[in-house]
C-alpha cells in the first residue's frame, strides 16, 4: 500500500528491508512439519540458566534472522531470563548434544484471536556439516513451532537476508511462503 508507506515515512520510519516467510492459518494453509520418525533423537527445551551455561562452550553458524552474526548474544539470552521478556527461546537437541537454538517474539494478533511467532534468529553448531542445513533446519523449525506451545493462527521467520539457498527450499517445503508484510523501523 503505497501511501500507508508515505505515511510511515513521514513519521520518521522507514522499510527494513526484512523479508518474512509465512503460513497463514486464515489462507486455509498449515505448517508442514517433520515427520515424527525424524524427530525420535531429538528434543527440545525452553531456555534456561542450565542450558545457557552449556551453550557458553558451543560454536554455533548463523543460518537466518536480524543478528547476522556467528556469535551467539549470551548476555542477551541472560537478560531474557533475568528480566523475564517475553519471548521463546528454544534449545534443540540431538540425543544430548545442542544442536541449535532459536528465537521468536510472540505477537497476539486480535483478527486472529491468537498468538503468533516471529522466529527472528537461527542458530546451529558449526560443526554441523552445511549439506545438512535443509535438513537440520526443517527439524528445528518443527521443535520452534512445538515449543512455543499452542498456536492457531500464524507462523512466521523473519531475515534480513539469507546466504542459505536450500533453506528457502526448505521454508516452501513446510508450506511457508514469501509474504506480504514490511517491516518499518524507525531510528532513534
Amino acid at each position: 500500500n503505497e501511501q500507508a508507506k508515505k505515511v510511515y515515512q513521514r513519521l520518521g520510519m522507514n522499510d527494513s528491508r526484512q523479508i518474512v516467510y509465512e503460513v497463514d492459518w486464515s489462507g486455509e494453509k498449515s505448517l508442514e512439519l517433520e515427520p515424527l520418525e525424524n524427530l525420535r533423537n531429538f528434543k527440545f527445551e525452553l531456555l534456561n540458566y542450565e542450558n545457557l551455561r552449556e551453550m557458553e562452550a558451543i560454536q554455533f553458524k548463523h543460518l537466518i534472522g536480524d543478528n547476522n552474526t556467528d556469535k551467539l548474544n549470551l548476555k542477551g539470552l541472560k537478560a531474557i531470563l533475568d528480566k523475564k521478556i517475553s519471548c521463546k527461546v528454544v534449545v534443540i537437541r540431538e540425543n544430548l548434544r545442542i544442536v541449535g537454538v532459536t528465537s521468536s517474539f510472540m505477537e497476539w494478533s486480535e483478527w486472529r484471536n491468537g498468538v503468533m511467532p516471529w522466529v527472528y534468529d537461527v542458530k546451529i553448531r558449526s560443526d554441523i556439516d552445511a549439506q545438512d542445513y535443509k535438513k537440520y533446519f526443517k527439524i528445528m523449525m518443527t521443535m520452534t513451532f512445538l515449543g512455543c506451545g499452542s498456536l492457531e493462527t500464524a507462523f512466521r521467520i523473519i531475515f534480513k537476508e539469507n546466504k542459505h539457498v536450500e533453506l528457502f527450499e526448505a521454508m516452501k517445503e513446510m508450506n511457508m511462503d514469501l509474504s506480504h508484510y514490511s517491516i518499518y523501523k524507525i531510528s532513534l
